[in-house]
């Protein structure tokens, strides 16, 4: 016998297993703005526009707190940046503070040992803003003077030697210094008249001023501002214009820089053609942008030469500043909520609640606090969990975007749940290097999924709505199981029916007109991304309706129409077999014999061809026997109302209780309600547990 060994090795999931700190999406009654958003190795923090400071993640001074989300006083900082492993804090009232790891004198408090709190530093002065990156800050004084501190081996630092700095020191003597921003190992600053200086590590052309220079301990004047936007990476700086053109210029190693080519430039240069551009953000060797219509877009290390747009949503709003060396990405929508994708493994992307060191989304944001599914569907979302529709690792993130490969195994279980079939995995080498994993392989060779890009598959890439609905309607076919006949027409008029593509215009009409399609309103969305949550409540609607239409046996079926049970079926050449489960507990599982080929048979009994098992205590798996007796009742469409009545009365005379270690009863025929059964019990264990076989 075959049995879906995939299946049954899964672990059994509680419909109501959530991760703790899930917060229920009405409770954000309203819309949060933030004034800033930065970026660690290992957390975050997040000032919105009143003056409430929020970290997660891990870093010194939060002691075992993964979450604080009122860190010092509520609404009163006015400015925050972060370095690699530090953080730098300016109050309303332009008192400056600052705590983390403090090796290099980064904290600015005149020592080089850790800061578990916020230590108040430039005591002498009141500040107006400070930029940390990596492990040196640049801060302007509300009088227009510049000051820097922390690591300083290409003189980043600006104080004119290379030796690093454990408290601020002032940089020239200049009082007209506006705006500041730092790379990993250099600084760029702009003046009142708007001319713009840089120093520190100048090499591959971060300074952009035509040069290349390793060392430069002071501020050199690089050219005039007229940027709206600067963001420094680890050796390139991102650079926006009134006008929403896009610039770059610095080391490109990486194709950082976004003009798609991997060399350095040493003067600023125009990216594309297009303008639109609205923030960026340079992180590490990646880069990012966020265009006028919401869209995001990111080139480099990650992406490639040249931007691309990263997932399908279009209500983009911030990008955090991200240090260099970090390893996540956070950002946030229109609606104020935050997102992220990267590194988790302290919890510094979903409030303090970690997971493997990086999801395997990659590129796809998930939502930093974690909500219920939305309302009028979270029933649904659970019966899919409980029936093993979803694998366990991709419980939760409701709201973010499905993968083609979260779509691959939502089809493949799918499948799984409707076929006695098995999709063998393609052994032909597949034509795309990003194409490694087996359920994948699976779903591209059986034309579910198709490659994002011409050059690769895209297994972390998102599907839309039209794509998502179109593999699933595939699936439906591939699994063989009867598709009713109807209208080729949508059940309603949809204001954007028009942007349905033509190869997804049947499977999108099929499922309208077959109820799954029911909370969709007045538009379909074919274009937009969908959501976990869409997709898992689509990939369950589409078990509860076509599970009647499979051939598995009548039996089956009762339990999950009737009683909510979640079953499996298996099927061999010479058998088919069924496993019922309530939740965790496996209530039964039961088998039909086939004639073999070849004379020989199976059963104990060729007249009773079928066989239950059950795990049975006397005394508390009363309801098991209700189980066999519908199993059988449902079989052979009788009843038998006296068959637990029957079998307690043979238990009794068996003395089951005294069944003694590794014997059995021995095969005992008896007769229940004019039907001819045999039973035999099993005591494989040293606890009054019994295996129970009823063949019929």
């Amino acid at each position: 016998m075959r049995r879906k060994l995939g299946l049954l090795l899964l672990s059994i999931l509680l419909a109501t297993a959530m991760i703790s700190n899930l917060e229920e999406a009405s409770a954000a009654s309203t819309k949060t703005e933030y004034k800033k958003l930065e970026a660690g190795k290992f957390f975050t923090a997040a000032l919105t526009t009143d003056g409430t400071l929020s970290i997660w993640g891990s870093l010194e001074g939060m002691n075992e707190e993964r979450y604080m989300p009122v860190f010092g006083k509520a609404k009163e900082w006015a400015d925050v940046s972060a370095g690699i492993y530090f953080i730098t804090a300016i109050k309303k009232d332009g008192t400056m503070w600052s705590w983390g790891f403090n090796d290099k004198g980064q904290v600015g408090n005149g020592t080089t040992k850790n800061v578990m709190k916020p230590t108040r530093i430039g005591a002498n002065k009141k500040w107006r803003t400070v930029s940390s990156n990596y492990a040196h800050s640049i801060a302007i004084a509300q009088d227009g003077t510049l000051w820097g501190w922390g690591y300083n081996p290409f003189g980043e630092v600006g104080s004119g030697d290379l030796r690093d700095k454990s408290k601020p020191v002032q940089i020239g003597k200049d009082k007209d210094w506006v705006q500041v921003v730092t790379g990993e190992f250099f600084s760029i600053g702009v003046k009142k008249d708007g001319s713009l200086y840089a120093w520190g590590d100048g090499e591959g052309g971060s300074f952009g001023n035509g040069k290349s220079k390793r060392y430069q301990p002071t501020p050199v004047k690089v050219g005039t501002s007229g940027w709206k936007s600067l963001s420094a990476g680890s050796g390139h700086v991102l650079a926006l214009k009134a006008d929403g053109t896009l610039w770059a210029w610095g080391y490109n190693g990486y194709w950082q820089l976004g003009n798609g080519t991997n060399k350095n430039a040493l003067k600023p240069i125009r990216i594309g053609k297009e303008a639109g551009w609205v923030a960026v953000s340079a992180s590490g060797y990646d880069s990012y942008a966020l265009k006028k219509d919401g869209t995001l877009w990111g080139w480099g290390e990650t992406f490639g030469g040249t931007p691309r747009q990263v997932g399908l949503d279009r209500d983009w709003s911030k990008l955090a500043k991200h240090a260099a060396g970090g390893q996540h990405v956070i950002l946030q929508k229109q609606d104020g909520s935050l997102w992220g994708w990267g590194n988790n493994g302290s919890g510094q992307i979903t409030l303090g609640v970690s997971s493997d060191s990086s999801f395997d989304m990659r590129n796809i944001p998930l939502e930093v606090s974690q909500t219920l599914p939305a309302q009028g569907i979270a029933s649904e979302i659970a019966l899919a969990e409980a029936h093993q529709l979803i694998k366990e690792d991709d419980v939760g993130f409701y709201k973010s975007d499905v993968t083609r490969e979260l779509a691959a195994s939502l089809y493949y279980y799918l499948f799984d749940a409707l076929s006695w079939d098995d999709l063998e995995i393609p052994k032909e080498e597949m034509p795309y290097d990003d194409l490694y994993s087996a359920i994948p392989k699976i779903a591209y060779k059986q034309g579910l999924i198709e490659p994002f890009f011409k050059d690769r598959f895209g297994l972390y890439e998102p599907l839309s709505r039209q794509d998502f609905l179109t593999g699933l309607y595939r699936t439906l076919k591939l699994t063989g199981v009867r598709l009713d006949s109807l209208p080729q027409q949508w059940t309603k008029t949809y204001a954007d029916a028009n942007l349905v593509s033509a190869k997804a215009k049947e499977a999108m009409q099929y499922l309208d007109q077959a109820g799954l399609l029911k909370n969709e309103g007045d538009k379909l969305r074919p274009v937009e991304a969908v959501s976990r949550e869409e997709a898992y409540v689509y990939v369950w609607r589409a078990y509860e309706k076509y599970l009647a239409n499979t051939p598995y046996s009548a039996a089956a079926k009762a339990f999950f129409y009737d009683e909510g049970y979640r079953i499996l079926a298996g099927h061999g050449e010479d058998t088919e077999s069924y496993f019922v489960y309530d939740k965790d507990v496996e209530l039964a599982d039961w088998t039909r014999f086939y004639p073999r080929t070849d004379g020989g048979s199976y059963n104990r009994d060729d007249s009773l061809p079928a066989r239950i098992t059950v795990d049975y205590t006397p005394g508390k798996d009363e309801r098991k026997l209700d189980v066999i007796a519908k199993v059988i009742e449902k079989e052979m469409g009788i009843e038998l109302p006296s068959f637990k009545q029957e079998l307690l009365a043979k238990f009794d005379e068996l003395k089951i209780d005294d069944l003694p270690y590794a014997e059995s009863t021995g095969e005992q025929y008896i007769a229940v309600d004019g039907k001819e059964l045999l039973i035999i019990l099993f005591n494989e264990s040293k606890t009054k547990q019994r295996i129970l076989e009823v063949d019929y």
